[in-house]
């Protein structure tokens, strides 16, 4: 002992020396194979040249080196692997990130199942349910809409009442809730007992049939329709919803909810009291959505349904127990592979579990996807159900989904987890902060691609006062103001079919064509270009009269036309001039006393109120006004005038009229007279039986009825019986005939260019071939004639077309003729949140749009002092975006086309009526940085057709009426982007591209229902409104016309690259940098920012990139910045035909100048 203890004192300082030395020269950055065995020779011959230098592969030493290296490798890789997978930043492994994200408090969203709402369409019953006329619905196939049966919904409803429960008869819900603006009314069934929960069926995902299941469902406290906890023998609930526009629309009927997937359950038994019990669910791919805990008995029936929460203990388990008065509380982890944990309380926040514990969950698909229609077919199933009479018999259903579904979303990512997992913990699972509102919401799920939350204050209103929001964004608005502008302007839309091209002949008519002409601006055009015809209507021999026989308010009228009590032939068949009225014709009709703006009939006399004196003989009555025809003789006794009467009352006078009187020799009489005007409507012909005619009576004289005994012609207005006919306007189809289809489908084949024109006589539309049509020149709208229309000289001259489809090698352009009517307030209006969508108003039972009513108080136009005489109806139909890309809220594109008119006008002249000759001028202002344009109050002529200083009433329909309670502090808007939307916009933009068919935003509702479990996280002052984002295109044809533009580049001398790569670099170039990550709603493009990203990803290929807008009235320097609307975001809509390669930029190429 005392030797080793000597020895280590004398000699500690030279063993150190050594030890330390030999660690010195080791290196300890080996850490793979190679390097490790590098190190290890390359320590030996350093430090023991002399005992081995035998290196030779096959040396037994030297593979004892190549074993340690090669355990070396594998300890360092799993060190490091360990060290890693510990830090949230740095790990890989979706177990590890799972981990560190409960440690933070953050539970990972696992995948979200399609859910949504089929429609009932069928019933059949065993059961004797007798209709109407005693016969016997048992065992027929009651369809909920029959054309064959006109009692078949009231069949469907009694068999319904006899499956819903005595106090739940149809009319009677138990329970209702208006959603996305559509009643709910939830009535539950007398369900016999050993039923289904769920009912499974199959449908196709992406090409592979999945499993199904219908749902139970109800309306939750916070008026979402949710799934309820499964119990078996509870009641069955069917959804009638009703948006009011009758029972053959989609979202009218009998509803059952459905999900994705299996609904399993799996049985614990807890026999001991144990704080914080944790229960593995194993199974794989359990959604988000559906887990529920039970208490049940031993024959499984419930005994108590647990609550779930964020976590069984802290602030939410003591916010539970304490406010909610709620203890049994479970929680859901989620493990890897979307297996969970359930969770239960410690006794302390939350009761601890004993008994039989029944875990319910349902597995669903990892997968984003869309569902539509056609992938779920006919779904048929069926329940027993016990009768009125205490028997129970069976229902059969059939049932079809009505809309794409799109809801599906896959689970958070590792990405996602590691981004929120911070996020959410900084916030501490409360929403204060603006930051908070937009990092919580991405807990829910995995469908949200982008969000962002706005801070906006509402206070100062009263609490017993009306909320109103003059933005219009979340209540209608009815404004009426004096300083309204109209004016026209006449427009080109330009759509481009790269080639080439998968599509069919037919497919490019069904996507690209066959919508063209609906639109509500080329309706405008048609109603401007073309004239009605006029009808004599003061005689009665000539007149056409209208014999009213049945009508319905507000939706149809129905009667036959005679002329001298004999009932008249219309159509192409008739010889009169009510052969113009066909099916979709317009017609003027006026009412009793067949006047417009007459004096009065023969006899009437005027009011005198002055005689005058002096007068020798009899003077001479005048009339002066808007008006003409009128005449009158006067009367004079002792000097004085006694009386004038008519003798002619003229037509087309308005008040006040002036009656001059002069000559006779006598001076001061005086009189007055009031001009009186008919009543006059326009209606629009539906439906035409046996050319108006109708059946024939004994005699063979056509009655003008219908077999029904309703009338050969139905209106969609109510006219007036006796009401005569003054103007008639020729049909405009807004649908091609499968004739018309088939014959531009053949001039696609030929690859010719062509157009097409309405030939309204004839009610068809008719191509004009290559060799008629008038030259790419005279494309402006205002160039529109009807001079050579239907011309066949081969001399290009038919300028008459609505529709100009041109073909080249490498496209097809459809150049549609528009006429764009806008209006505008210069101070006291803006137009926030313009709303193009159709609602529909449950008071009138007719769908409704934004809407300009122009006061009847109004002077006529040309500085008339008389006033119009009636008010005419304008409709918004969309934003109005200035040159320069961004939309000007001082105005709005209006249009004469009634959604509740089927987009026909409700007066075909309301412009002319209220231009006529007028002119104005425009100018252009600065506000916060942005130019508008604007009527210039200065100016009392100008270039423009149009009008100002216009008394208007401006009424808004709000896109959601969700109302703010003004005893709230704080409005939190929540913009949402979701990953669904995202897909299907995408998609459609690569593939449709149809202006009908683009996809729908979610509603507020449905972002209400998808968010509405973090509702409690948000502060008590706050009210969460959530706003979906929508994308707006750039460049591409599906643009807006002013945003639609070319990129012209020119590429370096010399590069070795051809056109077509340098394009798809470009291309590449553009769409990396409008990636959606990089943007935030509402925020403005600059194109010297985009041209920059492009010239230092191309550098040295391209030495400069230009953008030139395509709109004929637009130039160079356009389109530099452009903004979107705050719950926009930009996409690119562009393709190699986009982009062009020029030699040099010029005057042209560049259009720094705008050419005729």
């Amino acid at each position: 002992m005392a030797q080793s203890i000597r020895q280590r004192n004398l000699f500690a300082a030279e063993d150190f020396t050594v030890v330390y030395d030999s660690f010195a020269q080791a290196n300890f950055q080996a850490y793979d194979y190679d390097t490790i065995r590098s190190a290890m020779v390359d320590y030996i011959r350093d430090n023991y040249p002399e005992n081995y230098n035998d290196w030779i592969s096959s040396s037994e030493f030297v593979a004892l080196i190549e074993m340690l290296a090669f355990m070396g490798h594998n300890l360092a890789f799993r060190v490091d692997l360990a060290s890693r997978e510990n830090f949230l930043s740095t790990a890989e492994r979706r177990a590890s990130v799972l981990r560190i994200a409960d440690f933070l408090g953050y539970n990972p969203a696992r995948a979200l199942a399609a859910r949504g709402l089929i429609k009932v369409v069928s019933v059949k019953t065993t059961q004797n349910v007798f209709d109407v006329a005693g016969k016997s619905l048992k065992g027929r196939v009651i369809e909920f809409i029959d054309d064959l049966d006109s009692n078949s919904y009231q069949n469907f409803i009694l068999i319904m009442n006899e499956i819903f429960s005595s106090t739940n008869q149809f009319g009677k819900p138990g329970a209702s809730k208006t959603i996305d603006g559509i009643k709910n009314d939830v009535y539950g069934t007398n369900i016999a007992e050993g039923q289904n929960i769920t009912f499974p069926f199959q449908a196709d995902v992406n090409g592979k049939s999945q499993p199904f299941e219908i749902i139970n469902q109800y309306i939750d406290p916070e008026g979402v329709l949710s799934e309820p906890s499964p119990t078996p023998d509870s009641a069955f609930n069917f959804v009638y919803k009703n948006d009011n526009q009758g029972i053959a629309s989609a979202n009218t009927g009998f509803f059952l909810g459905f999900k994705q997937g299996t609904l399993q359950f799996t049985d614990y038994t807890a026999d001991s009291a144990i704080s914080n019990l944790s229960l593995a669910v194993n199974s794989s791919n359990i959604n988000n959505q559906d887990v529920w805990v039970q208490n049940v008995d031993a024959d499984g029936q419930v005994l108590a349904n647990w609550t779930k929460t964020d976590a069984t203990f802290g602030v939410s388990a003591i916010f539970s127990a304490i406010q909610n008065k709620v203890r049994t509380l479970f929680s859901v982890k989620t493990q890897d592979t979307d297996s969970i944990s359930v969770n239960f309380g410690d006794g302390i926040f939350a009761d601890v579990p004993r008994g039989i514990l029944r875990i319910w969950y349902r597995t669903s698909l990892n997968s984003s996807y869309t569902l539509n229609p056609d992938d779920v077919g006919t779904v048929a199933f069926s329940f027993d159900y016990q009768a009125s009479d205490g028997n129970v018999y069976t229902a059969s259903f059939n049932a079809e989904l009505q809309q794409a579904v799109s809801n599906a979303s896959i689970r958070e990512t590792v990405t996602s987890i590691k981004t929120n997992a911070g996020r959410v913990f900084e916030s501490q699972n409360r929403m204060v902060t603006a930051q908070d509102y937009s990092v919580l919401p991405l807990t829910v799920g995995n469908n949200v691609r982008k969000i962002k939350s706005v801070n906006r204050t509402h206070s100062g209103h009263s609490r017993f006062i009306d909320i109103n929001d003059p933005t219009a964004q979340y209540q209608n608005v009815n404004i009426v103001a004096d300083d309204g502008y109209m004016y026209s302007e006449n427009t080109l839309n330009r759509t481009t079919l790269s080639l080439p091209t998968n599509l069919t002949e037919n497919q490019i008519f069904d996507k690209y064509i066959a919508n063209l002409i609906s639109n509500p601006e080329t309706i405008n055009l048609f109603y401007q270009k073309y004239d009605p015809i006029n009808v004599a209507f003061s005689s009665d021999s000539a007149s056409f009269q209208w014999n009213q026989v049945n009508t319905t308010p507000g939706t149809s009228n129905t009667g036959y036309i005679t002329r001298n009590s004999v009932v008249e032939r219309i159509g192409r068949s008739a010889s009169t001039t009510v052969s113009e009225i066909k099916l979709g014709s317009i017609v003027e009709f006026i009412e009793s006393p067949y006047n417009s703006g007459s004096l009065g009939t023969t006899g009437t006399t005027l009011n005198i109120t002055n005689g005058g004196s002096g007068y020798t003989s009899t003077p001479t009555v005048t009339f002066k006004g808007t008006g003409s025809g009128a005449t009158a003789n006067a009367v004079v006794t002792a000097g004085s005038v006694t009386s004038i009467t008519i003798v002619n009352g003229g037509q087309g006078y308005t008040n006040p009229v002036t009656v001059e009187i002069t000559g006779g020799g006598g001076t001061l009489a005086s009189a007055t007279i009031t001009a009186t005007s008919a009543e006059k409507v326009w209606a629009r012909v539906t439906k035409i039986v046996a050319d108006g005619l109708g059946i024939d009576d004994i005699t063979g004289t056509p009655i003008g009825r219908d077999s029904a005994g309703s009338g050969a012609i139905v209106l969609n207005k109510t006219v007036p019986n006796s009401a005569r006919i003054s103007q008639i306007f020729p049909a405009y189809n807004t649908q091609f005939t499968t004739a018309e289809k088939a014959q531009i489908v053949e001039q696609l084949t030929l690859k010719n260019t062509f157009g097409l024109r309405f030939d309204s006589g004839n009610s068809q539309w008719k191509i004009i071939t290559t060799n008629n049509v008038a030259p790419d020149t005279a494309n402006s709208a205002s160039n529109y004639s009807t001079d050579y229309a239907g011309s066949t000289t081969g001399n290009n001259l038919d300028n008459s077309w609505f529709v100009k489809i041109s073909y080249s090698s490498d496209s097809w352009i459809l150049v549609t003729r528009r006429f764009r009517i806008i209006f505008g307030s210069t101070d006291d209006v803006r137009f926030y949140n313009q709303n193009s969508n159709v609602k529909f108003n449950v008071d009138t039972n007719k769908p409704a749009r934004d809407t300009i009513r122009i006061f009847k108080t109004n002077s006529r136009s040309n500085n008339s002092p008389y006033s119009l005489g009636n008010d005419l109806n304008f409709y918004g139909y969309k934003y109005y975006t200035e040159s320069d890309g961004h939309s000007d809220d001082h105005k709005i594109i209006a249009t004469i086309s009634s959604v509740e008119n089927n987009l026909y006008p409700d007066n075909p002249l309301a412009f002319q009526q209220l231009i006529g000759t007028d002119t104005v001028a425009t100018k252009t202002i600065n506000e916060y940085g942005f130019d508008y344009t604007v009527i210039d109050p200065n100016a009392s002529t100008g270039p423009l057709s149009g009008r100002k200083d216009l008394l208007f009433q401006w009424k808004r329909i709000a896109d959601s009426k969700q109302r703010i309670d003004p005893s709230i502090s704080n409005i939190i808007d929540t913009f949402v982007l979701t990953n669904s939307y995202d897909l299907n916009y995408r998609n459609w933009l690569s593939n449709d591209r149809s202006e009908n068919t683009i996809p729908k935003s979610p509603t507020s509702d449905e972002l209400k229902a998808q968010f509405a479990s973090i509702e409690n996280k948000k502060c008590i002052s706050d009210s969460l409104i959530y706003r979906s984002a929508r994308y707006r295109p750039l460049f591409g044809d599906t643009a807006e016309t002013s945003l639609q533009a070319t990129f012209r580049v020119v590429k370096v001398a010399g590069t070795t690259l051809t056109e077509t790569e340098i394009k798809t670099r470009v291309l590449n170039a553009i769409t990396d940098f409008f990636n959606v990550d990089n943007w935030e709603f509402g925020e403005t493009f600059f194109f010297t920012e985009l041209s920059a990203y492009v010239h230092n990803q191309l550098l040295g290929i391209i030495s400069s990139i230009v953008i030139v807008p395509i709109q004929e009235d637009s130039a160079f320097g356009n389109l530099f910045q452009v903004t979107p609307n705050s719950d926009e975001i930009f996409i690119p809509d562009i393709n190699l035909n986009t982009i062009e390669i020029v030699a040099s930029f010029t005057g042209t190429n560049l259009r720094t100048r705008l050419t005729t």
